[in-house]
């Protein structure tokens, strides 16, 4: 469902036939959700998407799910789009996206979660 919730949030902002004209496909580096209530069976919720912003090489992607009961997760998705060159960068993404603006600033949990998977990899390097 969150894949489909970002391919809907791509061709709302107008990329999605940008994307496939050139044959780039999203991968998605890593993911952290909050559980905060469950979802019953067969209960209607909904998933709203939304970029908050980039760096040097990742796009962070919040998503949550609500219902009538409230909210019941929020993710964060860090990703990239590849092609058979290898990783798209970001600059050419907002080329193709017709953005020219400034970088939205980072959210401090994005940042955090940032620090922490950086973390993760310095810690786990073979030694």
């Amino acid at each position: 469902m969150m894949d489909l919730s970002r391919t809907w949030m791509t061709e709302r902002v107008g990329l999605l036939k940008q994307i496939m004209k050139r044959r780039w496909f999203p991968i998605v580096n890593a993911t952290a959700i909050t559980y905060i209530r469950d979802i019953k069976p067969m209960q209607r919720f909904t998933i709203s998407t939304r970029l908050v912003g980039w760096d040097h090489k990742y796009f962070y992607i919040e998503q949550k799910f609500h219902s009538e009961r409230g909210l019941h997760a929020i993710a964060y998705v860090r990703g990239v789009f590849k092609s058979k060159k290898g990783v798209v960068s970001v600059e050419h993404m907002l080329e193709v996206a017709g953005f020219d603006g400034v970088a939205p600033i980072l959210p401090a949990e994005i940042i955090h979660w940032k620090e922490m998977l950086e973390q993760k990899k310095v810690n786990n390097l073979p030694r």
